[in-house]
């Protein structure tokens, strides 16, 4: 084989194993929405106890991927929850066919922005959410569904895994479903949760917490 050839060849191999490793690379890289589950502790609790201790998480930022189905379309979006105390700051970006959707108040007050125009107002955010969107999520009781908890008020029925996870809870007309939970923050806190009310569906994954 002439040189000029050997080196055509060893270049040529060079430049593909390159490309090669450079793929690989773009796979295996993660966004930031895309951080794995740490597995839960599973330490055995009562329901009590468990709840006892989710009760004193009250401050957080958490981050996602949120799913709803409506009327016959889903839509697929990303969303930053932030929770400080009894104040919330909700944003999502792609939800049915809404570039972006930002939310803040505190219980008795609520403000809407969509897609960075004029703010809207209402007592609540599900008030809120049905008349600018025609949809709503239940903001309102998921700063406790989120964690595993059941709101304040009726609870019409709840199932326990053996670790004390709340695994089924059905209160004021939804039906939550907690599929898996993952740890942080010193506990063991919902990964991915479906909830449905009639023609809503909604799924939640927890991300980043």
């Amino acid at each position: 084989m002439k040189l000029s050839n050997y080196r055509y060849l060893s270049s040529l191999r060079l430049g593909i194993f390159c490309l090669i490793t450079l793929l690989s690379g773009c796979a295996t890289m993660q966004s930031p929405f895309d951080n794995p589950a740490v597995a839960p502790s599973n330490e055995k609790q009562s329901s009590k106890e468990r709840s006892l201790q989710l009760q004193n998480f009250t401050r957080w930022e958490t981050s996602g991927s949120v799913g709803i189905s409506y009327q016959g379309k889903t839509d697929i979006g990303t969303f930053v929850w932030v929770q400080n105390d009894l104040a919330y700051d909700f944003k999502t970006y792609g939800p049915l066919n809404v570039a972006s959707i930002r939310i803040e108040g505190r219980p008795g007050a609520a403000t809407l922005w969509k897609n960075v125009n004029t703010p809207r107002k209402a007592a609540s955010p599900e008030a809120l959410m049905r008349r600018e969107l025609g949809w709503f999520l239940p903001l309102s009781n998921l700063r406790f569904w989120s964690r595993g908890l059941a709101a304040p008020g009726p609870v019409n029925s709840t199932q326990y895994d053996r670790f004390g996870h709340l695994t089924f809870l059905q209160q004021q007309g939804w039906a939550i479903q907690y599929q898996r939970y993952q740890a942080a923050k010193g506990l063991d806190l919902p990964r991915n949760m479906v909830m449905t009310h009639g023609d809503i569906r909604v799924k939640i994954i927890f991300k980043k917490w």
